[in-house]
């Protein structure tokens, strides 16, 4: 599911660059209409995503039935823990865990209804003053938009790929077969060493696929913060250039125009600093996210394929994950800010045309903070032993959702 996943947002990006043509679009638009509308993007790129989504929901829904909807008593006794391999130690569920992962793949289909509907409302078949004939090619401010809007559930299916995996382990159908578990456990008996170090190497595989997953939804998150920025900024400069006009022909009737810089060219001289200092910010986080992803994946990667453990045998690429997501956590912070700078200074020229920044604004904050400290928080209670590390998992990417 992760490899499709990023095979299909960089397929995604591609046909976007291709597509986002006026001479390109003519020539599809001359196509009958529903053909048009399939070819674009956003509607082929959701249509692929939306089946992605329904096989995972069909996964999730395989795994429920043959756990009777995850209740602990049918769960085999493997050994959870890291601290502990006794083999009487279920690892239960706590009660409100096991309903909130039951509840992830409906959340994700309701998230994704929403998506699709905010995405009709931005790619309707609508008549433009420029452009006339080509219903389905988006402005570039609309285009922004959409990749803003689809972050939910690009989030979503990533989130849900996770509790798929961390089920499949806490219910023992990651890889071990009823003969596996027969040998491996059985009733009342010892788990051998090397079933214990198969399990082991799974919850490691199962972790490391997991970090990744969210790593490339966060890369996604910060991409879409870096989109609302870029949306904010344009929305401010074309208010800027309607009032250009205005401005320099009030300047004229003044005598001593010549020392007047600033407000000759308001958009040189203020604008444009504006725009580069905010976006420095945005994206050094979006860089930051960029080699956090790459990270994860290299790790994941040589787990997957040479069964290595790299924190194991190099201990220093640990500190480096830590320090990786701490400037990941400033770096957020500063975009955010930079973004809170905007929203506050501009409000009133951003709420012009129904734009709505605040609502807009504050579900990319809300959603890039809780995402950044969660995995704290989670951590902490993991440390004080009140969850062992596979339901801290679950908790983490259930609590995502």
């Amino acid at each position: 599911m992760r490899a499709r996943l990023v095979l299909v947002l960089l397929a995604h990006h591609l046909h976007r660059r291709i597509c986002n043509n006026r001479q390109r679009q003519r020539s599809i638009h001359r196509l009958p209409a529903a053909v048009a509308l399939l070819i674009q993007p956003y509607v082929l790129f959701h249509c692929v995503f939306l089946f992605l989504l329904g096989e995972s929901c069909m996964q999730m829904w395989d795994l429920m039935q043959a756990s009777s909807w995850l209740d602990a008593e049918n769960f085999p006794r493997w050994p959870y823990s890291r601290r502990s391999n006794d083999p009487s130690e279920r690892g239960l569920f706590v009660v409100f865990l096991r309903w909130m992962a039951i509840a992830t793949p409906i959340v994700t289909l309701l998230t994704g209804m929403v998506t699709l509907v905010h995405l009709w409302c931005h790619h309707v078949n609508y008549e433009r003053k420029f452009d006339k004939g080509l219903h389905w090619y988006p402005s570039h401010s609309h285009d922004l938009a959409m990749q803003v809007v689809a972050m939910p559930l690009i989030y979503g299916v990533f989130s849900l790929d996770c509790v798929i995996q961390t089920l499949l382990l806490m219910t023992g159908q990651a890889s071990f077969g009823d003969k596996e578990q027969e040998h491996g456990l059985g009733l009342g008996r010892t788990p051998s060493s090397e079933f214990l170090k198969t399990l082991d190497l799974m919850r490691h595989l199962t972790e490391e696929r997991c970090s990744t997953n969210l790593e490339l939804a966060d890369l996604c998150e910060a991409w879409a913060l870096y989109n609302f920025g870029r949306l904010c900024l344009m929305r401010i400069r074309r208010q800027i250039r309607q009032e250009v006009p205005l401005l320099r022909s009030a300047l004229a009737r003044l005598d001593d125009v010549e020392k007047l810089l600033i407000f000759r060219d308001p958009e040189h001289f203020l604008f444009r600093p504006l725009e580069v200092t905010t976006g420095i910010g945005v994206k050094i986080f979006v860089y930051t996210c960029a080699v956090k992803s790459l990270f994860a994946l290299t790790v994941t990667f040589v787990a997957d394929s040479f069964h290595i453990k790299l924190c194991e045998k190099a201990p220093w690429l640990c500190h480096l994950q830590r320090s990786m997501d701490g400037a990941a956590f400033v770096t957020s912070t500063i975009a955010i800010l930079s973004l809170i700078a905007i929203e506050h200074g501009f409000h009133q020229i951003l709420e012009l045309e129904g734009f709505a920044p605040l609502l807009k604004f504050l579900g990319v904050k809300v959603l890039v903070t809780v995402t950044f400290l969660q995995s704290l928080v989670i951590s902490f209670v993991q440390q004080r032993d009140l969850l062992k590390s596979d339901e801290a998992n679950l908790c983490n990417v259930t609590w995502t959702k």
